[in-house]
């Protein structure tokens, strides 16, 4: 009878040790795929502040020659207010004009306006993608803006 009951304890107690080492690996790769993430985390919404915050006025033609339509228009608006009402003007040239010397080539990014596709730079080849969004102001409409960055391998 005794040994009936120790094999129920022991193989109870295997059990819990696999349990245990299954959540651990689970925990671990999470961790692992995550942090390789970041980088492209960061870099997208640092992107998007700056689109966000800097106003076109505050750049330079000489620096940015492609922004001088921008500049001249309305320097009070942001870089990223300035993208959305241009791309439905359909100026996409100087966005992508305006955008290419911000982006380094390790990334592929993706510029989505309500869902249409705006401006693309080779996202394919990417394993990991991220995504942002963030809501703009259009002339008493709001846009959704979303920024997808992956890392081209």
């Amino acid at each position: 009878m005794g040994l009936k009951k120790g094999l129920f304890f022991s193989s109870d107690a295997f059990i819990a040790l696999m349990l245990f080492v299954v959540v651990l690996v689970s925990i671990y790769s999470y961790i692992i795929i995550s942090s390789g993430m970041q980088q492209q985390y960061y870099f997208s919404e640092d992107l998007l502040d700056v689109f966000s915050e800097v106003t076109v006025g505050e750049l330079s033609i000489a620096d940015y020659p492609s922004l001088e339509y921008f500049i001249e228009n309305n320097p009070d608006l942001t870089i990223l207010e300035s993208i959305v009402l241009n791309t439905y003007d359909n100026n996409g040239d100087i966005i992508n004009e305006s955008i290419d010397g911000l982006i380094s080539e390790q990334y592929g990014i993706a510029f989505y306006i309500d869902d249409d596709e705006a401006i693309i730079n080779e996202l394919e080849g990417s394993g990991s993608l991220v995504s942002r969004e963030r809501l703009v102001n259009n002339n008493g409409e709001f846009s959704i803006v979303r920024l997808e960055i992956g890392l081209v391998s």
